[in-house]
């Protein structure tokens, strides 16, 4: 697989979350873009795709898997107060 080649990283099917995602990886300098994301009626329904190319996806999982890991905080002290 060539290192510029496309490949999908994440999936989701909320469309901020998807935008969200991108602009995080945008801001660590990672080229990505999004496949999947014009659903017109059927938003949260539909699978949009994370898309990176290769010599960075290794980076934008990790990348986003800190997102979960801080969302996922950020939620539980929410509950907690």
């Amino acid at each position: 697989m060539e290192s510029q080649e496309p490949v999908e990283v994440y999936t989701v099917t909320d469309p901020t979350v998807a935008e969200l995602i991108r602009n995080a990886l945008r801001a660590e300098g990672i080229v990505c873009e999004i496949s999947g994301e014009s659903q017109g009626g059927f938003s949260g329904v539909l699978e949009i795709q994370i898309m990176t190319r290769v010599m960075d996806a290794d980076r934008a999982r990790r990348i986003i898997s800190d997102l979960e890991l801080h969302h996922g905080e950020a939620a539980n002290q929410e509950e907690d107060a």
